[in-house]
């Protein structure tokens, strides 16, 4: 079966050697520089095929009018854990088999979400707009806090939340959590709306799809204690289904009713924002650990695929 490789980052992800192990084994296609679907031939050919796609490559949009033109796609694996940027319900009635690849970078994820927290904790994003130019005289508006023995609520505990919560706990922190399924006797399980109007750092984790969204209402957020911080590692601008109200928060920012907010974006700096905000480029993955595991994974899942063995397959809600 043909394995057709669409990725950015070729060498990051298939160094040579994995190259030549994949075209011994298969007839393998490596396209590495960002061209359209629409003008990659491969992906119309009679031949089955398998398609492994970095979501970079396009722009972490599949939509349906795209599948539908693929012809003999009997796979599609993501190098992503996240899915909701491609029509699952279109696939599925394609015929097409969708996978992903799972927990390689939950402890990478977890830390950035971490690091967020202690930056907002002691105002980093408004000591660097200062450059500098402190006055002794006047610092009440640049006094952090401690995360010891605050209290810090999880929305969603799956790998990413539970590791959240093991570091926060290890800085001494108190940690709540909420969730539909899972649970965990280390932490204490609440009902969300006492979280939002117990916590003083709130992190949202949950899996963003047709159930999740607008999980987080406005009405939730709200009730956030105005020494509150809002941290977020979810893809806020390509999902298509938002869990929550990004623009809403902000405005809670800028007018001091919450402590801080944190997230990721790759077009705005903290300069961009008003108040309390730490915004970095979405980069929480990206570490040489988390990218060996990435590697690794993707290549074993499309191997799999290309053998008709489907594994990590993901499927669409009910």
């Amino acid at each position: 079966m043909k394995i057709i490789v669409l990725t950015i980052n070729l060498n990051l992800y298939f160094p040579e050697r994995v190259r030549q192990e994949l075209s011994q084994k298969h007839d393998a296609v490596f396209i590495g520089n960002k061209t359209p679907l629409s003008k990659i031939k491969e992906l119309y050919d009679d031949e089955e095929k398998v398609v492994a796609i970095d979501p970079d490559f396009c722009d972490w949009q599949l939509d349906k009018s795209t599948i539908t033109r693929f012809k003999n796609v009997k796979a599609i694996c993501l190098q992503s854990t996240s899915y909701s940027w491609i029509d699952l319900q279109e696939a599925k009635k394609q015929n097409i088999i969708i996978t992903n690849i799972r927990n390689w970078s939950t402890n990478s994820v977890a830390e950035k979400a971490v690091t967020m927290a202690l930056n907002l904790a002691r105002k980093t994003p408004l000591l660097l707009k200062r450059k500098g130019r402190i006055d002794f005289r006047q610092l009440q508006d640049l006094m952090g806090m401690e995360i010891k023995g605050e209290t810090v609520g999880i929305i969603g505990l799956g790998h990413i939340g539970k590791r959240i919560a093991e570091i926060m706990s290890g800085l001494g922190a108190k940690v709540v959590y909420w969730s539909r399924s899972s649970r965990d006797k280390r932490f204490v399980f609440t009902k969300i709306d006492r979280l939002f109007k117990e916590s003083d750092f709130v992190f949202p984790t949950v899996i963003q799809n047709s159930k999740t969204k607008g999980l987080i209402t406005n009405n939730l957020i709200r009730e956030m204690k105005k020494t509150s911080v809002f941290i977020s590692i979810m893809p806020i601008f390509s999902s298509r289904y938002k869990v929550y109200n990004h623009k809403f928060v902000l405005d809670l920012v800028s007018k001091k009713k919450i402590f801080g907010y944190g997230f990721e974006h790759n077009d705005s700096t903290i300069f961009d924002y008003k108040g309390n905000v730490w915004v970095t480029p979405e980069l929480a993955w990206y570490t040489k650990e988390s990218l060996q595991r990435n590697s690794a994974q993707w290549v074993d899942v499309i191997l799999k695929a290309a053998q008709e063995k489907y594994i990590n397959s993901v499927k669409p809600l009910p």
